[in-house]
C-alpha cells in the first residue's frame, strides 16, 4: 500500500500524469466499486463458514485462493451449507456442490444476469441461452440462494476482464436482490487476481480512482497506456510486472514496448522483457523483504 501511495503521488503530483494502473482488463466504475466495498455488502472469512448458501461464481479457488476453498469445504462438511458452483469449466468444488452450472467461456455477465432474472421471478431462458448455460441450472442456483438467511457469493476479479467491468455491476445487483445488507453474515468476497489487489485499488492506484475509492481525473488504463506508447506516452515505468507475460495480448505489448521512448523496470529478477526493452532495471524486493502493509480481500 505504501509503495502504491508513493508511486501515485510521484506520477499525479510530481509528473502531472494520471496514467497509472494496477490491474488489467479495462477501467472500473467508481460507484459500483463503492457499493461492493460497503461493509454491509462484504463477508469476512469466518462469516463464510457460517453461510447457509454459497455461490462460487467464475472462480477456481484451489488455484486462486486455496485457503478460501478450504473454508468453503468446511462450511459444507461441518455446518451443512448448500453450495452452488457456476463456472465455464469443471471446478474442484463440483463434488461438494448441491447444484452445478456451466456457462460458455467469457459469458459470465450473461449468466449472472440470467441468475438475477430468475431471482426476480422472471424467465431466465433467453439470457441463459446467451450465456451458453442450461436454464434449469440457473433456476436451481437461484432457488438455492433465494431461500438462504446468510447467502454468500465468492467471485473472481478475473471475470471483470470480460465485458469491460460490467459483471461487477451485475454482482452488485445480485447482492441487492438478495438483500445482504439486512442479513448478518451475508455478503460477497471478491478474489483478487494479483496480490493486494484490493489495497492497490483503495489507495487509488487506478486511472479513474483517487484514494478511498474517490473519483479522479481520467487517466489511461493499462491497455490504453500500451496503445499510446510511441505516441502520447513516451516513457513507461513497470513495477513488478512483465506485461508481455502477465497481460493478455502479450505480442501487442512486445511490439509497443519497442516503440517507447524510455522504459524503467523494477523487477525481482531480470525477466526477458526487461532485458530486451528496459533502459534501466532496478532490483525489486520480494514480499518478505519489504516493510509495509497489504489489505486482505475481506
Amino acid at each position: 500500500n505504501e509503495e502504491a501511495w508513493l508511486l501515485r503521488r510521484l506520477f499525479t503530483e510530481a509528473l502531472g500524469s494520471p496514467n497509472i494502473d494496477s490491474r488489467r482488463g479495462g477501467r472500473l466504475d467508481v460507484e459500483v466499486e463503492r457499493a461492493l466495498a460497503a461493509p454491509d455488502a462484504t463477508l469476512s472469512i469466518p462469516d463464510l463458514e457460517w453461510a447457509d448458501a454459497i455461490l462460487v461464481l467464475g472462480s477456481e479457488l484451489v488455484d486462486e485462493m486455496p485457503i478460501l476453498g478450504l473454508r468453503v469445504r468446511k462450511a459444507v462438511n461441518r455446518n451443512g451449507a448448500k453450495l452452488a458452483v457456476a463456472s465455464a469449466r469443471p471446478n474442484a468444488l463440483d463434488e461438494k456442490a448441491t447444484t452445478v452450472a456451466r456457462f460458455a467461456p467469457r459469458a459470465i455477465d450473461a449468466f449472472a444476469q440470467a441468475l438475477l432474472s430468475a431471482l426476480s421471478g422472471g424467465d431466465p431462458a433467453e439470457l441463459a441461452q446467451l450465456a451458453g448455460a442450461d436454464a434449469a441450472q440457473v433456476r436451481a442456483t437461484a432457488e438455492l440462494l433465494s431461500g438462504a438467511q446468510r447467502p454468500a457469493i465468492i467471485w473472481s476479479e478475473k471475470v471483470l476482464f470480460y465485458g469491460n467491468g460490467k459483471p461487477a455491476s451485475t454482482v452488485a445487483n445480485l447482492l441487492a436482490k438478495l438483500d445482504v445488507a439486512a442479513k448478518d453474515g451475508a455478503g460477497h468476497l471478491q478474489v483478487p487476481v494479483n496480490a493486494n489487489g484490493r489495497g492497490l485499488r483503495e489507495v487509488g492506484f487506478l486511472p479513474n480512482f483517487g484514494p478511498a475509492l474517490s473519483g479522479n481525473s481520467d487517466g489511461r488504463s493499462a491497455d490504453e497506456i500500451r496503445d499510446a506508447l510511441g505516441g502520447d506516452v513516451n516513457a513507461l515505468l513497470l513495477m513488478g510486472v512483465d506485461p508481455v507475460v502477465d497481460f493478455p495480448r502479450g505480442a501487442q505489448w512486445d511490439d509497443k514496448l519497442a516503440e517507447a521512448g524510455s522504459i524503467i523496470s523494477f523487477s525481482t529478477w531480470l525477466d526477458a522483457t526487461a532485458e530486451r526493452h528496459a533502459d534501466v532495471v532496478f532490483p525489486l524486493e520480494v514480499g518478505p523483504e519489504k516493510e509495509g502493509t497489504i489489505t486482505h480481500p475481506d
